[in-house]
Formats: structure tokens, C-alpha cells, sequence
């Protein structure tokens, strides 16, 4: 026993060594004076490491029996091929449990982006189909290429690497589906749904946001992290960096034996430690996800109104904030909002053109920087009757802008609910009323523009128009006399496109007098903005979003009601919002949940898998849709329709036989000692997947080393306790051998003297009876020989 012992500690001994030198190689790397080069280099050596120490741990045996793959202790199997299981300490028992796996919180895959990169001859944003060559960012100051020849980057995640080879001549687009195989397909890093796009202002929905290279990872988690290394000059043309940190799920892992004992534990990681006693579950099951990116604003939560007044150039503008929870976007719109009104309703004199606000630093600006300052007052800003707490202005006199100082006990995060539909449909109206005040006359007579009267043709088409276009215009003539404040008795909003279409054919047809039939047109174009704007109004005030996992039961509407007006409260606060959210999720029996993680609002699948329990028949997806129309809202989020779907299995059983290694020392029955050696496996130990070839990678491994030395430590003191019991065993026995040794010799020279004594009397007695016969026997001849 002592032999076997000794052999697995001399064995690990040397894997304490390998460690010890991947921590050196762990710290070079977070060094920051080394190339992405020099860092693949370092991993190069990492991997032969571990490959070393999966040796020790696979070859270490003795007498033909493996040592530290954990055979010693355990054997353990699986009925899931997406579990795999460690023996990592004693194993209190065998038999047949029951696993199975359930999100509570999602977490989030990483994301990555290049810089914008811009054709260098044409000083536009990139497309997919700009080739290497033509991107500005590629060339050197001095205009060296850095693509003279083709270059190599090396991808590396998930315990893997693989490789992309650019040339000058490949576009974008070739460059994004090269870097998705080699991150997702089985024979690069193997993270599954990864998904590398080029971003053009088309897919992101902005203006001038586009001209780059998004990779999001596949796998939520620690597990879907990768790293790009190449040459510096390559790499600083594309400027790959984390836009968004991964996050893994807290996921909720409970057992069940066949005795009915439950217990359950919860993780962040890919591994339940401590579910079982001396055995660790790893599980590659993934639970599928649908994630947007970014749309999350910072806001206030304003408890009242604020209200102060502005003063520049010596204009007054009051500007009020409603009650209600703003985002800071939302709050210098308001604002912003009320000084155009007072823009536009003040003579040339009494403007304050070159006064805003905005948002700077998570902080409510107001600048004031007009193309011609007033002499006497220049760029001075006035601020009086504050009552601004929660925004944080106050009184007092500034010079070109004043920063709010927020309350950040009333600090929300949330998601914006404005869209600016209602606004533009109040300013084709006010166009519209442009168009029609610049032709009727203001008063009775004639007038070089034209008139509308009930009169007129349009009276066949509808009256209802006419009082729109006369109460809209401020029209005053009808037939002579005076035409006021009609009551609409239909509004804007109830204008169909069938109405408009009837409108045109009668002006068209009907309508003989050519300027007036221009006019008319005019107005007619007007409505039809104002229609289109009100349509896409009524749209992006009732999006919805529809979520449907892998089930039978109808799909949950989410819906989004938005802030129509600048002067309304547009963040819905998300922490309110993911409760309602999981609330009618929970309600409708779907197996998703939202999370908002690193910026970004998240479903995640509460499956890790597939559903074992119902043969299999429903799989961890989570379904996504909207209509057309409700596009621009959910871009905003990042949220894109579609279906994804898990990994691997949500319940599974496991079956333990222990295998502890048993060593008689003594000579009864049960006088025996068991000790267990646990697996000594890179997997094991947690140092399969570390990644040296960025600073927050060797950051990350550090940690994980230095528990692995410590599992390693622990083991070897383990097994020197084994070795002294053993050992302390033997002196006992040997000690006990020798003192039995010794007393069965004391007891056998004890009757030794005995039986000498007794034979020595014996003797005696015999020799005494002898020497009395001989001497009898010799009497008689005595008296013959008398007698003779």
C-alpha cells in the first residue's frame, strides 16, 4: 500500500511543478509590454503543459491499476452525453441519482466589434463588399500595408484554436464568414450559433453607426470567451475589442436518490461542486437564447415635477419637467422641446438660438453658444427659481453652459418608450396649415390666392374636409361671410387613405380653376405625409413582442406602449418591466424568462437542454417575433426575430459505484483501511480551457491556477496521510508483533524452570528408589554370602 501511495505523490509531485510553471507563464502574459505573438507563443507552451499532466493523470499506474484518473476512488456514468463528472474528493457512497438543471437568472454571451473601418478612397463607411486593400485602416502612417502578404490570426476558446488566413483581396464579407467558421464550426473553437456579421447603417438602423465587424459569441458564459491574436499591424486595423462582457446563468442544479432525498445547490458556472459528496457535475448543456444589445439608458426618477427658468440674451424660457421616470435623453429633449417653442413664437430679437441641452457624462448640460453673442451679455447663462433637485441645477449666474449635479438615489435604468411619430405628425399638420394659410384670403373681398368655400367643388367630396382644411388653415372666408372655429366633426386621425384617394379624384376632376387645383394638390400631399406619420404613430405606440418556447401553449405578447410627446416620461424602468415580463411569461406557461445583462435585454430558455422526462419531447428554445411596422422599436434594442434552441439535456441520471482502494491491516475481519485518490485531470483541476493569449485571459487563469495548486497540495498532503497511517499501522503491528514476541518468551522460559525443577526432583526421587532397590537387592546376596 505504501508503494502505491508513494508512486501516485511522486507522480503528482511533478504536476505540482507543470503548474507551477504555468503560472509563471500566467503572469508574463498579463504583462502588457508583450505582442498578441508573443502571448500565442506562451499558450503554445501552456498546451503541451496540459497535455503533460493529462498524461501523468492517464499513465500514473501500479500494478496495472490507474492512480490519479479518479478510478481510485469512484466510477461514474452518465445517461447524458453533455455530462461529464469528476472525482474531486471522498466519495461518501454509490448508487442512482437523479440530476436535472434550471436557469433563475440568464446570463449573457460575449460580443465583440472591430473599429469603423472607412474606404480610404472614398471616405465612406465600410460595406461587405470593401476589400481589405480599399480600408484606410490598413495602412500606416507612412503608407506601408500592412497586407503585403497574407497574415495569419489565430483564434483560440473553449480549449481550442484555429486559424483565418487575410489577403488584400478578400471584402468583409469573406473576412466575417471566415472568422464564423473558425469560431463556430467543429473544427475551430466549436461554439456553436456563433454569429459574425459586417454592420452597415442598414442593419444597425442609424445614420453614420455601421462600417464594422460584430462577432457575438454562440454560448453564454465564461465558456463562449475567444481571443484574436495576429500581427500588431493587423490587429490595430481591425481594433477587435470586448463590447460586451460574457456573463454566465445562475443556474439551479437539484439531485434526488432512490431513497427520495433531494438536495439542490446553485452555480454560476458550468460545474455543481458539492452536489454530491467528492464528485463534480460539469455540464455543457447551454439553454437557448434570443439577446439584443444595448438599448438600456440611464434616467431619474422624478418624484415631482422640475421646474427653473432660463435666461440668455436677455429672453426668459420657463421650462417645466414633468413627474414620472425620464431617461437623461429624454429629459434634454424636454427641454430642448421648450425652447424651440420659444424660438419659434418670439420675434428675431427675442430668440435664444444656440441654447440646448444635452446629456454629458450621465449629466443634464445646458450650453449656450450663439453664432453672434450680445455684446453686453455674451455667453452667460442664468438660472433662477430652481426647484431642480433630482436633475441638479441651480440657481445662479454661468458662463456658456451650466452640468446638473444628479441625485443619484434616484438613478433607474431602463428602456426609452418615446418615438417621435406623434411629433412628426404635428409637424406635417403645421406644414399642412402653412400650405393653407398662404392661400385663403384673411377676410372678405378678393385676394390674388383662392379661397375655400362650402362652395367649392370640394363640398361634393366630403364637408368633414373642408372643416379640417379651414379649421387647420384659420380660414375665414366661406361665401362671402365669416367662417370661425369650426367644430371638426372629424378629426385628423380618423382620415383614411381611401378617403385621400377619393379627395384626389374629385380635385382632379372636379376642380377647373388650375392654381386653385395646385393648391388643393398641395394640401392633398400634406394630408398623406400626415396620414403616413399617423399610421407609424399608432404602429410604435402598441408594439408587441411575441415569445414562444418549444411547447404547445400559445405564444405571451409583450407589449410596449410608448411616450408619444417630448414632455411625456419615456423610461420604463427595467427592473419593473422584466417583472411584468416573467409575470405573463409565467402566466402562460412559457419556459422563458428576461434578464437584463451588461446593457442588454435577454429570454433565456429556463431549459438547459432537452426535457429527458418527456422522451425528449420538448427542447429549450425561445421563438421571437414582431411585425413589420414595429421594427424600428425592437432595432433599438438589438432585438432581431427568430428561433434559437439549446444544448445538450436538462435532466439526466448518474449512476456512482465506489471504487475506494481497501488495504487489509490486521487480521480480523473489518480490520481494514480505505483511501481514495481523486482524479488529478487537467478537467478536473479547472485548467483545461485556460487562455493566455490576452491580459484579462492570464488574469482569469491565475485564479483558476492557484486553485488547482491548491487541489493539488491538498491531495499530496492527503496522501502523506494515507502513507503515516499506513506507516504508523506497521510500527503498531510490528511493535505489537515484538511484544507478543516477547511475552511468549517470557511465559515459555517460566515453565522451562518449572519442568527442570520437576525433572530434577523426579531424578532424584528415581535415582533415591534406585539406589534403595539396589541397595535392597544386595542384602539378601549379603547374608548368602554369610551363609556361604
Amino acid at each position: 500500500g505504501i508503494s502505491m501511495i508513494q508512486t501516485a505523490e511522486g507522480a503528482l509531485s511533478e504536476t505540482q511543478s507543470i503548474i507551477q510553471r504555468m503560472r509563471e507563464l500566467a503572469l508574463q502574459s498579463a504583462n502588457d509590454t508583450l505582442t498578441s505573438n508573443d502571448r500565442l507563443e506562451i499558450q503554445k507552451e501552456v498546451e503541451e503543459l496540459k497535455t503533460q499532466i493529462d498524461s501523468i493523470a492517464e499513465s500514473t499506474e501500479f500494478n496495472t491499476k490507474k492512480l490519479l484518473n479518479g478510478n481510485q476512488a469512484a466510477l461514474v456514468s452518465s445517461s447524458s452525453q453533455a455530462i461529464e463528472s469528476y472525482v474531486t474528493g471522498t466519495v461518501a457512497g454509490g448508487g442512482d441519482y437523479e440530476i436535472s438543471l434550471a436557469t433563475i437568472s440568464g446570463g449573457i454571451s460575449q460580443m465583440q466589434r472591430s473599429q469603423i473601418l472607412t474606404n480610404k478612397n472614398s471616405g465612406q463607411l465600410c460595406t461587405g463588399s470593401t476589400k481589405l486593400e480599399d480600408i484606410n485602416g490598413f495602412y500606416g502612417a507612412s503608407g506601408e500595408f500592412a497586407l503585403e502578404s497574407a497574415q495569419t490570426l489565430t483564434l483560440t476558446g473553449n480549449g481550442k484554436s484555429s486559424t483565418v488566413t487575410l489577403d488584400r483581396q478578400m471584402t468583409l464579407n469573406e473576412v466575417a464568414a471566415a472568422l464564423q467558421n473558425a469560431v463556430s464550426a467543429s473544427s475551430g473553437l466549436g461554439i456553436a450559433n456563433s454569429k459574425v456579421q459586417v454592420m452597415t447603417e442598414t442593419t444597425t438602423n442609424e445614420t453614420d453607426n455601421g462600417g464594422y465587424l460584430q462577432i457575438t459569441s454562440g454560448s453564454i458564459g465564461d465558456n463562449g470567451e475567444f481571443n484574436i491574436a495576429g500581427s500588431q499591424d493587423v490587429l490595430d486595423a481591425l481594433g477587435f475589442s470586448v463590447t460586451r462582457e460574457a456573463v454566465n446563468s445562475m443556474v439551479s442544479v437539484s439531485m434526488k436518490d432512490a431513497y427520495g432525498n433531494s438536495k439542490s445547490i446553485t452555480t454560476s458556472t458550468d460545474r455543481a461542486a458539492a452536489l454530491l459528496d467528492g464528485i463534480d457535475i460539469q455540464f455543457k448543456s447551454q439553454a437557448a437564447q434570443i439577446a439584443g444589445v444595448g438599448g438600456m439608458l440611464e434616467g431619474l426618477k422624478l418624484d415631482s415635477k422640475q421646474s427653473f427658468d432660463i435666461k440668455v440674451n436677455n429672453t426668459d424660457v420657463k421650462i417645466t419637467v414633468a413627474a414620472g421616470n425620464w431617461s437623461l435623453e429624454g429629459i434634454a429633449r424636454s427641454i430642448n422641446q421648450q425652447i424651440d417653442k420659444v424660438n419659434n413664437a418670439t420675434a428675431t430679437l427675442g430668440k435664444v438660438d444656440g441654447l440646448s441641452a444635452s446629456m454629458v457624462d450621465g449629466e443634464i448640460r445646458i450650453n449656450y453658444s450663439p453664432a453672434l453673442p450680445d455684446e453686453t451679455s455674451g455667453t452667460a447663462i442664468t438660472i433662477s427659481n430652481a426647484s431642480a433637485n433630482t436633475i441638479g441645477l441651480y440657481d445662479g449666474e454661468y458662463n456658456g453652459f451650466v452640468t446638473g449635479v444628479k441625485d443619484s438615489a434616484n438613478s433607474i435604468t431602463g428602456i426609452s418608450r418615446y418615438n417621435g411619430a406623434a411629433e412628426a405628425v404635428d409637424a406635417g399638420l403645421a406644414n399642412l396649415k402653412s400650405v393653407i394659410n398662404a392661400n385663403t384670403s384673411t377676410a372678405g373681398g378678393a385676394s390674388a390666392t383662392h379661397t375655400f368655400t362650402a362652395s367649392h367643388p370640394l363640398t361634393g367630396v366630403d364637408a368633414d374636409f373642408v372643416e379640417i382644411f379651414l379649421a387647420i388653415g384659420s380660414a375665414t372666408k366661406t361665401n362671402g361671410g365669416t367662417y370661425t372655429s369650426p367644430a371638426i366633426t372629424t378629426s385628423y386621425t380618423a382620415i383614411t387613405q381611401a378617403h385621400l384617394d377619393t379627395l384626389k379624384t374629385k380635385i382632379i376632376s372636379g376642380v377647373t380653376d388650375l392654381a386653385a387645383k395646385d393648391v388643393l394638390l398641395a394640401v392633398h400631399s400634406n394630408l398623406e405625409k400626415v396620414l403616413a406619420e399617423r399610421v407609424r404613430q399608432e404602429n410604435l405606440a402598441s408594439s408587441t413582442l411575441t415569445l414562444q418556447d418549444a411547447s404547445n401553449l400559445p405564444a405571451v405578447d409583450i407589449g410596449f406602449s410608448a411616450a408619444t410627446s417630448s414632455q411625456s416620461a419615456d423610461l420604463m424602468e427595467i427592473k419593473e418591466f422584466i417583472a411584468s415580463v416573467n409575470s405573463k411569461l409565467q402566466l402562460g406557461g412559457q419556459n422563458i424568462r428576461a434578464d437584463a445583462v451588461n446593457g442588454s435585454l435577454a429570454f433565456t430558455s429556463t431549459m438547459l437542454g432537452t426535457d429527458n422526462d418527456l422522451n425528449g419531447a420538448i427542447k429549450s428554445s425561445v421563438k421571437l417575433s414582431y411585425d413589420s411596422e414595429d421594427t424600428e422599436t425592437f432595432k433599438a434594442l438589438g432585438l432581431h426575430t427568430g428561433t434559437a434552441y439549446g444544448a445538450g439535456d436538462t435532466n439526466f441520471k448518474l449512476h456512482v459505484v465506489n471504487t475506494q482502494a481497501q488495504f487489509q491491516i490486521g487480521a480480523d475481519a473489518g480490520d481494514n483501511m480505505r483511501i481514495g485518490i481523486t482524479d488529478m485531470s487537467t478537467k478536473a483541476l479547472g485548467l483545461d480551457k485556460i487562455d493566455l493569449t490576452s491580459v484579462d485571459g492570464a488574469e482569469k487563469s491565475l485564479e483558476k491556477l492557484n486553485q488547482a495548486l491548491d487541489k493539488v497540495s491538498s491531495e499530496r498532503s492527503k496522501l502523506g496521510a494515507y502513507q503515516n497511517r499506513l506507516e504508523y499501522t506497521i510500527s503498531n503491528l510490528q511493535n505489537t508483533n515484538t511484544n507478543l514476541t516477547s511475552a511468549e518468551s517470557r511465559i515459555r522460559d517460566v515453565d522451562m524452570a518449572s519442568e527442570m525443577i520437576e525433572f530434577t526432583r523426579n531424578q532424584i526421587v528415581t535415582q533415591a528408589a534406585t539406589s534403595m532397590l539396589a541397595q535392597a537387592n544386595s542384602i539378601p546376596q549379603n547374608a548368602l554370602s554369610l551363609l556361604g
